[in-house]
């Protein structure tokens, strides 16, 4: 296969969800403060949380997919409905810049124009013209900032945001990474209305009292892969060991044994193979596309289940 259609076939694999514990928690747990939201008097916020690459994102979207936006006709006028939609916090964030970032999502024609107060006013407005059921908002973090010895809230777009809550009776789950909820609970007003938290972790790899979450998420991508690409792997896959090396390489971030894992076919596929190879896994690691992640300084695809085992429990490497 030539270099093109490789990268194009591989491309494939971009769009396609593979689901773990804290993936399936998630979404099941937003589901619920939205229909808690729906019945109690004020709504039930959430957040999602989690380092990059660890889903918060993809999870968003398939929540999303299940709300799609729609046109429909009310007094013979067109009527834009958007029961839910994702929206990130800038950096810097202002009252105003996020008012704006919420009006584009809400297809404002005109959402850089008027005071911040007026801008406001239409938010609140479009978001219960558009039916508006659930708003995510994401890179929240970016309303905190880590100085030497404190951390300095973005009061003003807090307060912002409780004040939109309170309007509107609007859903809001706020995503960002495993820090900023710590920093929530100073703000009481704030932290009631977001009582519920998912987290995302990284996946586990098996030890003999606990079936890890890896080895599922591996298996389930290669079943893909192997109806996507018609391409086939070694049985080795199927084994602890191999799963444990993915996780030594990855630090189980999804994002990284996705990115392993699309350097590996492109690496069978280049020198003309079919099937994929733990070798050729091994040498996507060294091509340095796990550098970020990986638990080892040296290459976890070489080693045998007893070093790779005290690797592993001594925290040898790097993170």
């Amino acid at each position: 296969m030539n270099t093109d259609n490789s990268i194009k076939s591989i491309a494939k694999l971009d769009k396609i969800v593979i689901c773990h514990p804290d993936f399936d928690r998630a979404i099941e747990g937003i589901e619920h403060c939205l229909q808690k939201s729906s019945a109690f008097r004020e709504p039930v916020g959430c957040m999602l949380t989690g380092q990059g690459g660890y889903g918060k994102t993809t999870i968003c979207r398939v929540v999303m997919s299940k709300m799609p936006s729609e046109t429909k006709i009310v007094d013979n006028h067109e009527k834009i409905v958007i029961p839910a939609f994702y929206c990130s916090v800038p950096s810097p964030a202002t009252v105003k810049s996020v008012a704006i970032a919420l009006l584009i999502q809400l297809k404002d024609p005109n959402p850089f124009v008027g005071t911040t107060a007026q801008l406001t006013k239409r938010v609140c407005h479009l978001l219960k013209k558009c039916e508006t059921r659930l708003v995510f908002l994401d890179e929240f973090h970016h309303l905190y900032d880590n100085l030497r010895n404190s951390t300095r809230v973005n009061t003003a777009v807090c307060n912002w945001i409780k004040s939109i809550v309170n309007d509107t009776a609007i859903m809001f789950c706020l995503v960002g990474n495993i820090d900023f909820p710590s920093h929530l609970v100073h703000d009481s007003q704030l932290s009631r209305r977001f009582p519920k938290e998912f987290r995302m972790h990284p996946l586990q790899p098996s030890t003999q009292e606990y079936s890890g979450s890896i080895k599922p998420f591996v298996e389930g991508i290669i079943l893909r892969c192997e109806k996507i690409l018609g391409i086939d792997f070694t049985s080795d896959f199927s084994e602890d060991h191999t799963c444990n090396q993915i996780y030594a390489a990855t630090s189980g971030n999804p994002a990284f044994v996705m990115s392993l894992l699309k350097e590996a076919i492109y690496i069978t596929t280049q020198s003309g193979g079919s099937i994929v190879t733990v070798d050729d896994f091994g040498l996507a690691w060294e091509d340095g596309i796990c550098s970020l992640a990986s638990r080892t300084k040296t290459n976890p695809f070489k080693m045998s289940p007893g070093v790779l085992a005290s690797h592993l429990r001594g925290g040898n490497g790097v993170h």
